[in-house]
């Protein structure tokens, strides 16, 4: 869910291949047919601020979509970008520019305020000081990612290592968020309550973290510690 304000929200179904637009005032639902005829299975949308546009990542079509929901048309975003996508699970916003996950290519694209391609982030452009033992299944089946006031990257991965990385603007791998546990540099908190498996979707809200972990059916709360980042 998308929401542009307290009464209006965008949804998306993965099962349906559909997106809706929840108008609670109304008390209606507003259907968008023409860019639901291309969708095959879209997994996020993202709501571009003061612009009537939602990206929507089309896991299943291997396509991001560029939405002008009050004009209702579509483009794909490959042909703006010339970037060709395989499995794009989610896109962020952050600042001006835009960082595309692909789970398949296990890479993250960004992308200009004009959808032109600034570079390509895969595991061989990180840094693993203090985190050998992840750097093995890095980005095994990444599928979310976020990015905070601090420029940390927030990766979800539900392959082997089944954790949240957390990555400074220098591309050093700084953190880890993972079942019953949190890393930061060389210090492990143990969280007994903090049941985490496959974690499919997270946000962060200025100094908080809040984590939709999908095989525990449960959303946690967390202050955000990794602010110092260096």
């Amino acid at each position: 869910i998308q929401p542009l304000n307290s009464n209006l929200f965008f949804s998306i179904s993965y099962l349906k291949k559909k997106l809706i637009l929840i108008d609670l005032n109304n008390k209606k639902i507003i259907d968008f047919p023409k860019i639901n005829k291309n969708l095959k299975g879209p997994s996020h949308i993202t709501y571009v601020k003061n612009k009537s546009l939602l990206l929507i990542s089309d896991y299943d079509g291997g396509e991001v979509y560029l939405f002008d929901y009050k004009k209702k048309n579509f483009q794909k975003l490959s042909e703006i970008s010339e970037v060709i996508f395989d499995k794009p699970h989610m896109t962020t916003i952050h600042g001006d520019e835009y960082y595309i996950l692909d789970t398949k290519k296990r890479n993250i694209t960004i992308l200009d305020n004009n959808f032109n391609k600034i570079k390509s982030l895969n595991k061989n452009n990180f840094k693993f000081k203090n985190f050998k033992k992840y750097e093995k299944n890095f980005l095994d089946i990444p599928v979310a990612i976020k990015i905070d006031d601090y420029n940390n990257i927030y990766i979800s991965d539900v392959g082997k290592n089944n954790c949240i990385y957390i990555i400074n603007n220098k591309l050093s791998l700084i953190g880890i968020i993972e079942n019953q546990k949190i890393i930061f540099n060389k210090l492990s908190f143990f969280e007994k309550n903090l049941n985490l498996n496959k974690v499919y979707d997270l946000d962060i809200n200025k100094d908080e973290i809040f984590i939709a972990s999908t095989h525990s059916n449960k959303i946690f709360h967390l202050k955000n510690i990794f602010r110092k980042n260096d």
